[in-house]
């Protein structure tokens, strides 16, 4: 039916190099092109792939040559080219930065760490060490500049009285309902019947909270920025 660029330019713009990365349009084509043929068994849900559907010809990614005839080495070569390319430690290091330190961080923590993500070949314990260790993490301005997302404050919740998470169904149709409800109401549907319910799961108690699980309507997932969270302005970016 035709190429579906859709993943390819997720996969540079919001995962990897970033809007500004560097990337071009055709660099979107070739890509999604590499990762023609990848996909899943809609019978177990695994990954698999299918030659017949993959574009065995000769590709160009950030001016590097995929060879002919790769079949699914072509996506996995391109994940190698991503993970290494200087953009992607900028990009995935001021996403740590602003998610640990502030929404707009220093741009001398954001070039350290972003040194260590390219001297480690993407080593995150070590990028994160090198956030939370710095004087960044510890100046004034970054005290009480971050708040918790109610997802994150239900989970720490639960970590920090020693809980763990468990349905207490044993119906396993029950379960199946209840999850297909929740679900539902995660993405506006139904809400108002699930919400009156006598026994409510974690997930649930999250939503109220205003973050449904899974239903963050773009495919930035939900922002990292305060000023979106206190519901102050509104806005994709992450």
């Amino acid at each position: 039916g035709g190429l579906n660029e859709n993943y390819g330019r997720e996969l540079l713009e919001l995962h990897t190099l970033g809007v500004d990365g560097g990337y071009t349009q055709q660099d979107v084509i070739e890509v999604s092109r590499c990762f023609t043929g990848w996909g899943m068994d809609r019978t177990t849900g695994r990954f698999q792939f299918v030659p017949l559907r993959h574009d065995q010809e000769e590709k160009t990614v950030l001016d590097q040559k995929i060879p002919a005839g790769g079949g699914q080495r072509d996506g996995e070569m391109v994940l190698d080219i991503l993970a290494r390319h200087p953009s992607t430690a900028t990009f995935i290091a001021t996403k740590l930065c602003r998610r640990l330190v502030a929404d707009d961080p220093p741009a001398s923590l954001v070039e350290r760490a972003s040194g260590i993500f390219r001297d480690t070949d993407g080593d995150l314990r070590r990028v994160v060490e090198t956030i939370i260790t710095s004087p960044e993490f510890f100046s004034p301005a970054a005290y009480r500049a971050k708040i918790k997302s109610p997802f994150e404050y239900a989970i720490s919740a639960v970590r920090a009285v020693g809980g763990r998470i468990a349905s207490v169904e044993v119906d396993p149709e029950m379960m199946r309902l209840r999850h297909t409800l929740e679900g539902a109401a995660s993405a506006g549907f139904g809400g108002d019947r699930v919400t009156g319910a006598r026994r409510k799961s974690l997930n649930l108690h999250i939503f109220e909270m205003g973050q449904p699980l899974y239903s963050y309507q773009a495919p930035t997932g939900w922002p990292a920025r305060e000023i979106y969270r206190l519901g102050l302005e509104t806005g994709d970016e992450n």
